[in-house]
């Protein structure tokens, strides 16, 4: 079982960033095959918009901000957000969730996945992304948490045991 923050560290954040841009590149590359084979507009102008241009690119760029987040935790430069960072952060990816499922929804709607099987696979991939990286985004953004103002009791000095020895002899 993975335990609070073990994603963040310089190693997954720099594999966060080169899956961000392997699915991103795959995604937008089925947009233009989707595009060249569809002869008349496949999908509405608000649509084709939000779903298939703006969502999938802020998809990507809370990506790569949680890919340079996870690494600079990792080199020991960021301690992590609070409580309303990580919750403003969660609600916009599950928002973007609830948009690439729109789009899969049109998607299917539509039957526009006849045109492309790659747009098609990159959709749902996009969808099982923005899950990933809520599920990144739990793990990697809030702060460590560290004990405050709690005595450690796992050793005792040397000194302090013979000063408290002293003390019992008396």
């Amino acid at each position: 079982m993975c335990k609070m923050g073990c994603m963040a560290n310089r190693f997954c954040g720099v594999i966060i960033g080169l899956v961000n841009t392997a699915v991103m590149v795959g995604y937008f590359m089925g947009v233009v095959i989707l595009e060249m084979q569809c002869k008349d507009g496949c999908y509405d102008g608000i649509t084709l918009l939000v779903a298939v241009l703006a969502g999938p690119v802020v998809l990507y760029i809370i990506g790569y901000f949680l890919a340079w987040l996870s690494y600079q935790k990792g080199k020991g430069a960021s301690s992590g957000c609070n409580f309303c960072c990580v919750m403003f952060w969660a609600i916009i990816l599950v928002g973007l969730l609830g948009v690439m499922c729109f789009h899969a929804y049109e998607m299917i709607k539509l039957h526009t996945y006849e045109y492309s099987d790659i747009y098609g696979g990159m959709v749902c991939g996009n969808v099982a992304y923005a899950a990933v990286l809520c599920l990144i985004l739990c793990n990697v953004m809030p702060i460590d948490e560290k004990p405050q103002g709690r005595a450690d009791f796992s050793h005792i000095d040397d000194d302090q045991s013979q000063s408290d020895a002293d003390a019992t002899a008396v």
